[in-house]
């Protein structure tokens, strides 16, 4: 499933107070938490990738809930379910799924 990564970054000059904005008046007009949606942007974002010829078997989708940087992180686990490898498998803008 996906996760929200939260990290200490530099202040940023892009439009991060414009989305962090967007997503509270959603969460409150829904009376749900940030977290909440991000979390469920996530799993929607996981069945978008899943759904293209080449994902991986073994995915999360990872959202720096301070960036709102989205990254697919494909895997591959051993038989007990424990990451072996894992490499991002983040789509591109020039991607039919990005």
């Amino acid at each position: 499933m996906g996760y929200i990564e939260r990290h200490e970054h530099e202040a940023r000059s892009d439009n991060t107070a414009e989305i962090r904005e967007a997503l509270e008046a959603v969460a409150q007009a829904k009376n749900l938490s940030v977290e909440t949606l991000l979390e469920a942007m996530a799993t929607g974002m996981l069945a978008a990738y899943k759904k293209q010829p080449d994902s991986a078997e073994e995915a999360e989708v990872r959202i720096d809930a301070d960036t709102f940087e989205i990254r697919i992180m494909a895997q591959e686990l051993d038989d007990e379910g424990a990451v072996m490898r894992e490499w991002d498998d983040t789509p591109g803008p020039e991607s039919p799924a990005g």
